[in-house]
């Protein structure tokens, strides 16, 4: 399926064909759409829209808040440093006084960066409550947001994403020369809230910033 990706849009466009159900899996995810996601019609089409726009999404859930199981809606995505640094002072506003933190993540050996405002190293995005018998009901930290995996002891680290390439076979050296060109951003939820969706916010923040863009014509 990557056998013709050369650039940046050819990615996109593979992507796209994911999440519209033309593949069954992609090389950082090995298997179809989770149900969570394509059952959310609006979660899934801002997904598809941002992948429009260029926005490579490669992980994401929406919101729940029950009482066995509670998810921040949070979004991984890569895009090219031009929209990245673009994005970054809009952020960072977001996250100082709205409902996100974000990471901001690029190993380039032309312009290597890291920045994040998340308040922990080990920041749960998922949990399940557990009720075992044998033993005391507990909540189980099912997936959580690590800043080791991004940096450990001052180095920054290669992207995650760009380690996953590893299977897509015979077309992962391509696959990495594209995406380790780009800033990998992570955006989550500061609360377990079943009415955020982080694809849509990051939508409103690209627009809120494209307004004030027109305004300067």
């Amino acid at each position: 399926m990557y056998a013709k990706v050369r650039t940046w849009a050819d990615l996109c466009a593979v992507n796209l064909d994911f999440l519209q159900f033309k593949h069954n899996e992609t090389f950082y995810h090995a298997g179809p759409l989770d149900e969570e996601t394509y059952e959310n019609f609006s979660f899934l089409n801002d997904l598809v829209e941002l992948n429009y726009m260029g926005i490579f999404t490669h992980s994401s859930q929406p919101g729940f808040n029950k009482e066995y199981c509670k998810q921040k809606s949070f979004l991984d995505f890569c895009c090219e440093k031009d929209l990245a640094y673009e994005l970054l002072p809009r952020l960072m506003d977001e996250s100082n006084s709205g409902e996100i933190f974000f990471s901001f993540h690029s190993a380039d050996t032309e312009k290597p960066v890291y920045i994040d405002t998340f308040p922990e190293e080990r920041y749960n995005l998922t949990k399940y409550f557990e009720n075992n018998e044998n033993e005391t009901s507990k909540w189980n930290y099912y997936t959580n947001w690590n800043k080791s995996s991004r940096i450990n002891n001052g180095v920054i680290a290669v992207p995650n994403i760009c380690e996953m390439t590893s299977y897509a076979g015979a077309d992962r050296y391509k696959l990495y020369d594209i995406l380790i060109k780009t800033v990998d951003i992570s955006i989550a939820c500061k609360e377990y809230d079943e009415d955020f969706s982080a694809p849509e916010k990051l939508l409103d923040i690209i627009k809120m910033y494209s307004k004030d863009l027109s305004s300067l014509d």
